[in-house]
């Protein structure tokens, strides 16, 4: 194959166009947080920081309810209509409202039992940033959903423009910029990235019973999940509560610090999500079982490999990678990446295969995996940190991610001989059988 024919097939693929986009997401979030770090002071730098860590939980959220389901069910159909995506964006534009006001809610909390309070201007901005993030994470997941790649692709490109210019402008017109101001002009550059996006689902068409219909196909597929990221985020706040007392802060840090280098492999990680939902449940539509498992061995193959080399990089090189970004003081932490190495690399594994029963529609075992593991964490934290210290910690996250990549391939293996049960049982042209329960009918 010629060079340029090469090149053509792979500008053609989808996993180079979600690289791509998460690429320039997490390029910007960096340069953003660096930038926050260096105009606002540590005190208003830690504000910032808090708001949008609770902006992104109320995203993924708002994810798990509506572009989830939806990146599974825009492969399970040959084609799914306009109006199906229109009602998805107009579903999120409430659910990013109702975000916003959330945001504030929990802002005005979170003053109370500190005793103090944020100011008007800052809960408006809050609630603005929630919002149009909101809407720019969920337009993308429609784009490549529609596999308009090079437009998902550009709506990142987009928004860091705008914020480009609106960079340029501060620095060469010496503007002084606050917390709030930061977050209106990320929420302004991200509203005018999605708007040209957005024209022709602002269009519809709209069908009334598709509002109700959607929720309701959805709601099987997302509960699970949610209830998935609430324990993840229980399990992960008690496992560092737990740290923070016994060791100390500055173990928190050099761990965390560590936890940060290792990181860059969460590109790969995130970027999967805006392909292979929609790929795996269209492998099993038309070629079953095996070819979801076959699609998924393929993917663990690329994806992996490209992560073990980051963490090869990372693990050989840490020592220098600590010293350069945090600090020397940080360099004695750096044999602990060699531990969560192997963790990072169980959870592109889990975040693969667990694919294979989202698109089975089984959230429930993907829950109940987590959920396990999250228990295994918190129990054996104590005897593991107090035999070994801050390694054991690390060792403790590796074990409780062994457990979860464990039940979920077991489910995906007894599912495997089901299927093959049943190809048994039945003539060699008879299709698979019914991957759910759930009727599709209503959302074509």
């Amino acid at each position: 194959m010629s060079l340029s024919a090469r090149l053509s097939s792979l500008l053609q693929r989808d996993v180079t166009y979600s690289v791509m986009s998460q690429v320039f997401v997490s390029g910007f979030n960096f340069a953003v947080g660096i930038a926050a770090a260096r105009l606002l002071g540590i005190a208003d730098f830690g504000v910032f920081t808090l708001i949008l860590m609770i902006a992104m939980v109320i995203s993924v959220a708002q994810g798990h309810v509506l572009t989830m389901p939806m990146m599974t069910f825009a492969g399970s159909r040959p084609m799914r209509s306009k109006s199906y995506f229109a009602t998805i964006w107009a579903l999120g534009l409430v659910f990013s409202a109702l975000g916003g006001a959330a945001m504030m809610l929990i802002l005005l909390l979170i003053g109370a039992l500190r005793g103090d309070s944020f100011s008007p201007d800052v809960l408006l901005a809050s609630a603005a940033i929630t919002f149009a993030q909101n809407q720019q994470i969920m337009l993308r997941r429609i784009l490549f959903a529609q596999r308009r790649r090079l437009f998902a692709a550009g709506l990142d490109i987009v928004r860091l423009a705008v914020m480009a210019v609106a960079a340029a402008v501060i620095v060469f017109e010496a503007f002084s910029v606050d917390v709030a101001t930061l977050l209106y002009l990320l929420a302004a550059s991200a509203l005018l990235a999605t708007l040209p996006f957005s024209l022709g689902l602002m269009r519809g068409p709209y069908k009334k019973r598709l509002f109700t219909a959607v929720l309701a196909r959805h709601w099987p597929m997302s509960r699970w999940m949610i209830l998935m990221l609430l324990v993840s985020l229980g399990q992960e706040q008690a496992i560092w509560v737990i740290v923070g007392v016994e060791l100390g802060d500055t173990a928190i840090g050099g761990l965390r610090a560590a936890q940060y280098m290792l990181g860059i492999t969460h590109t790969i990680t995130l970027a999967m999500e805006n392909h292979i939902p929609r790929n795996a449940a269209e492998q099993l539509r038309l070629k079953g079982r095996e070819g979801l498992r076959d699609y998924l061995l393929g993917q663990s193959a690329f994806l992996g490999g490209a992560v073990i080399a980051l963490i090869v990089l990372v693990s050989v090189y840490s020592s220098e990678m600590l010293t350069a970004v945090f600090g020397p003081q940080y360099a004695e932490y750096a044999h602990l990446t060699h531990i969560l190495g192997i963790t990072y690399s169980l959870i592109v594994i889990n975040s693969i295969w667990t694919h294979y029963l989202r698109a089975i529609e089984d959230t429930r075992s993907v829950f109940l995996s987590y959920t396990v593991s999250s228990a295994a964490a918190v129990i054996l934290i104590y005897p593991l940190m107090r035999g070994f210290g801050l390694e054991g910690v690390a060792i403790c996250l590796g074990i409780a991610h062994a457990v979860c990549v464990s039940l979920v391939l077991s489910v995906i293996i007894r599912d495997q001989r089901k299927a093959a049960a049943a190809r048994r049982g039945t003539p060699a042209n008879t299709a698979y059988p019914p991957i759910s329960p759930h009727s599709d009918g209503a959302l074509s």
